[in-house]
């Protein structure tokens, strides 16, 4: 009995382990537009940001890193809102780490993030074609290559938890989130005690 006992705890404690699923989210700011008051200000607003755990602000760099709390789903708005209550007009960049499961249909992938279930539309970066206007800003031209198309296949077809690392695609213009993949991890699956 205490063996079962022991190897059920062990089990609960490795899931709720995994349940990390947004990591972190860093945004960018042109350096100089946000000063001390600013920053307290921001800092405050984005702290209360529900799924935040922890806010890094680098005034000198123009830059915020947000850890994010296990099974909360992610909002952009509420970013959105917090930079435009402090003043900063733009903001420059924004990037996410998630990890989760792969979801396709079709042609389009998705990644399913552990715990809350949010699904990230996933794109590819632009390749631009010599002597051809592309619009930057669609979601057409930034079709995923056939090596991480082959990379996001293997890891669905073996249920392997990916993260996923890139930047947030026009976040204030999108519903759902969607992310330009630029770096993918495979986590190695875990043999489980009795396999």
């Amino acid at each position: 009995m205490k063996t079962y006992l022991s190897a059920a705890v062990a089990l609960l404690t490795f899931f709720s382990s995994v349940q990390a699923e947004v990591v972190d989210v860093l945004i960018t700011w042109s350096p100089g537009l946000c000063q001390q008051t600013c920053g307290q200000g921001l800092q405050r607003y984005l702290s209360e940001i529900p799924g935040v755990a922890q806010v890094d602000i680098n005034l000198t760099s123009g830059s915020a890193k947000m850890r994010w709390k296990p099974n909360q789903p992610f909002n952009f708005s509420y970013i959105d809102h917090a930079t435009r209550v402090v003043g900063l007009p733009r903001i420059l960049n924004s990037r996410i780490k998630v990890r989760g499961t792969i979801q396709r249909s079709g042609d389009t992938f998705n990644l399913i993030s552990l715990g809350d279930n949010t699904s990230f539309l996933l794109l590819g970066t632009t390749q631009p074609t010599p002597g051809r206007y592309e619009i930057q800003t669609s979601l057409y031209n930034r079709p995923l290559s056939e090596a991480i198309k082959n990379r996001l296949l293997e890891s669905q077809r073996q249920h392997q938890v990916v993260t996923i690392d890139g930047q947030l695609f026009e976040p204030v213009r999108q519903i759902n989130p969607v992310i330009i993949v630029e770096n993918i991890t495979v986590e190695k699956k875990e043999k489980m005690p009795g396999e």
